[in-house]
């Protein structure tokens, strides 16, 4: 039998609080971080229900990553903790190039070469538009929107109020290579699971809005304009005989709604879970509710797992909003710990 299975390597929790349904946690120590990975594995077992022991033998069908943890590289020392093999990620999928997604991508290739024992293409799938350099203002006095068509060099004189992101150079220890992708991309398919990116999320982001704290600079012609994250996308798992999905975010930035409206537009199908960073922690009000009402019509929509940049006002706001109705709500657990597989019977 096929299961699949969500495990976060990295994020905002290092321990389990308490026992979830269909979660599976660890008693090892593991490390938290402002930074983000998920492991979307397929495996194939004779076990009828994963445990802390069975989970270790079950056969890897497909390993895909969603980025690749932040600046503290805590997958690093998160993944040995699975006693797994590193080669078992065939291929990463970059949400988008933000520092918090992107901080061990040349470590993880890395480790992926030195277990092989032989030399293995790893595609790491990113938008095109992932490649821009980006300047984050630390200084909430600095007003960017100032620099938008100027050359680059007008924010010298600011580099010290600014977070400088730019997607990670490739050393030549490993044989990653980047694919760049615009669209939707099928990862993985079987008799029992298809596994995609979303692609660039091309519907109406009015439901969700974005601060203009980011500036990002075009590498082909160096003059300032503002980041509208447009290589933000997610990985959408179709399980094909429950006929669900199952929908992975990274941050979310081109809106929660609107990424769950292109999952529904390219399989045609409900989505049973939500797993990761929805970017709605500094989302309130009107606009709060406005998203919790549009997930709360989905019928089939049965569990959230917040995480990383989601906030708790969203996990508080969804269960006000369903208790107004009087209807039940979707179970959300109120952000994942590292290595807390979440299991789905495929």
């Amino acid at each position: 039998m096929y299961k699949l299975v969500v495990t976060p390597l990295a994020g905002n929790l290092s321990q389990i609080p308490t026992k979830f349904p269909n979660l599976i946690g660890t008693f090892n120590p593991t490390l938290s971080e402002h930074g983000l990975s998920l492991l979307i594995s397929v495996l194939k077992t004779n076990d009828e229900k994963l445990n802390l022991r069975n989970i270790q033998k079950a056969k890897s069908v497909s390993g895909i990553l969603l980025d690749v943890s932040g600046l503290n590289k805590t997958i690093l020392h998160n993944y040995p903790i699975r006693k797994r093999s590193w080669k078992e990620i065939d291929k990463i999928v970059l949400s988008h190039t933000h520092y918090d997604h992107v901080g061990a991508l040349d470590e993880v290739l890395e480790k992926i070469w030195e277990e092989e024992g032989y030399k293995r293409n790893v595609p790491v799938y990113v938008h095109p538009y992932g490649c821009c350099e980006r300047f984050y203002k630390f200084d909430s006095s600095l007003d960017l929107e100032k620099f938008i068509g100027k050359p680059r060099s007008a924010l010298l004189p600011y580099e010290e109020q600014l977070r400088i992101e730019r997607l990670p150079d490739f050393k030549p220890k490993h044989t990653g290579s980047l694919v760049f992708e615009r669209e939707s991309v099928l990862l993985f398919e079987n008799d029992h699971v298809a596994i995609r990116t979303t692609g660039e999320i091309k519907l109406p982001k009015h439901l969700q809005g974005l601060k203009k704290n980011i500036i990002s600079l075009k590498s082909n012609n160096g003059i300032l304009e503002e980041d509208k994250i447009l290589d933000d996308q997610s990985i959408i798992v179709s399980m094909k005989k429950k006929k669900q999905s199952v929908l992975v975010l990274g941050c979310c930035h081109a809106g929660l709604i609107p990424t769950i409206l292109q999952s529904e537009r390219l399989t045609n199908l409900p989505i049973h879970s939500i797993i990761g960073g929805m970017h709605l922690i500094d989302t309130v009000g009107e606009e709060l509710k406005k998203v919790c009402k549009e997930l709360i019509q989905r019928k089939g929509l049965k569990y959230l797992y917040p995480m990383h940049c989601t906030g708790s006002n969203f996990f508080h706001e969804i269960k006000t909003e369903c208790e107004k109705r009087k209807m039940e709500y979707p179970k959300c657990f109120n952000d994942l710990p590292a290595l807390s597989n979440i299991v789905f019977d495929l």
